[in-house]
């Protein structure tokens, strides 16, 4: 049985910390740079707006 590869990140900013998970490398990469992003910089979050 052939299993399926599975690429997993995790992000870490201040107290919080998050896991992404998908089959595809890209993917998980490309979501943990927009996470970093809007961690690291609150104004482009959406909690700003909402506010």
């Amino acid at each position: 049985m052939l299993r399926h590869a599975r690429t997993e990140c995790y992000v870490t900013f201040d107290r919080y910390v998050t896991t992404l998970a998908s089959a595809d490398e890209a993917d998980v990469k490309q979501r943990a740079a927009a996470l970093h992003a809007l961690l690291v910089n609150p104004t482009m979050s959406s909690r700003r707006w909402f506010k």
